[in-house]
């Protein structure tokens, strides 16, 4: 393993940004070419991408957290290519304590969601504290045997070198694209990661998704696969700015059916219903104390909104249990860009 220089250098020329990573190494499976190596990136491709995730940071920065929260479970359930049928389903899972899916069908699907979501909780709980992400340590909160010591240090070498305060969009995508020879798992996750600790982004809301190398792959892994990869970070950026609109507008609908439903006696459902935009999972006891009003109330009031199909109950027990704002979540996979 030999590596002696890292360097980066941006031209514009007319719509093209070329970049120039300058490095001597090769690398298990990957190979990151010589000093002569550059990669075109089209400048429309990139500020398409870079333009699509200002926009729905503008958008997640300013939800309440529940919202953001849910944003960022999208994030998992879509990257890790569930199809949309399993979607709610993995969000669900990953909200349950023991992390499964509802049925055998899905639990392999949804057991993948959980794996990512929780490493990019981790990783931007770290990115928080400091600690820039590393494709060694991506890798191995995956559970992922692909990597060896050469490769995790040569690549954490090129990621050290690109932090900000490069462009975060254009790290994270270059990021992907040499990560995606090992694991795409990691790459989406990588992704995701170096956006939110650029500060592209308030949370891991948005990654490319792993399914861009498997539906394309001779672009993706190809000398042209930057710009296969910002077109997939817009898209997913516009759709996640959807979901999270769609979910807003969802909002007053679901009080509109309490109120329908329930006349006066809504006000307690309604706040129950508002705690749900703060806390992603509500217990009654917990509830009780933040919104100062008896537990038989917040159980009245779960009870309300889970006739409704508003609200979901997680953990299938008699007692200590759990629930999750399940139409709120269901609101922000329907759209599509």
């Amino acid at each position: 393993m030999f590596c002696r220089k890292v360097f980066w250098g941006f031209q514009k020329s007319k719509n093209t940004v070329l970049l120039l990573v300058m490095t001597e190494f090769v690398v298990g499976r990957f190979e990151i070419s010589d000093i002569d190596s550059i990669a075109s990136v089209p400048l429309r491709a990139l500020e398409t991408a870079a333009l699509a995730v200002g926009r729905l940071d503008a958008l997640g920065r300013s939800a309440e957290p529940g919202l953001q929260a849910l944003l960022a479970l999208r994030c998992s359930v879509v990257s890790a290519g569930l199809p949309p049928t399993q979607q709610l389903e993995g969000i669900i899972a990953i909200l349950r304590a023991d992390g499964e899916g509802g049925d055998d069908a899905t639990r392999l699907a949804t057991t993948l969601a959980v794996t990512m979501d929780a490493t990019l909780s981790e990783g931007a709980r770290r990115s928080r504290a400091g600690t820039a992400p590393t494709a060694r340590w991506v890798a191995e909160s995956l559970g992922e045997g692909v990597w060896d010591d050469d490769a995790s240090r040569a690549l954490d070498e090129v990621l050290r070198a690109i932090r900000p305060p490069h462009p975060g969009v254009l790290t994270a995508l270059v990021a992907a694209r040499l990560t995606a020879h090992a694991s795409v798992l990691s790459a989406s996750v990588l992704s995701a990661l170096i956006l939110h600790h650029a500060g592209s982004l308030g949370g891991t809301w948005c990654a490319v998704p792993a399914g861009t190398f498997h539906a394309s792959p001779d672009a993706a892994f190809s000398d042209a696969a930057l710009p296969v990869l910002a077109e997939s970070m817009a898209t997913a950026a516009r759709e996640a700015a959807l979901a999270l609109t769609a979910a807003t507008a969802a909002m007053p609908t679901h009080e509109a059916r309490v109120r329908e439903a329930h006349g006066r006696a809504a006000h307690g459902a309604i706040a129950v219903l508002h705690a749900f935009r703060r806390w992603t999972v509500l217990e009654i006891p917990a509830t009780a104390r933040r919104l100062r009003c008896t537990r038989p109330t917040v159980a009245a009031a779960i009870e309300r909104l889970e006739a409704l199909g508003l609200v979901t109950e997680l953990t299938g027990r008699g007692r200590d249990r759990a629930w999750c704002y399940s139409a709120l979540a269901a609101a922000m996979l329907t759209p599509r860009a």
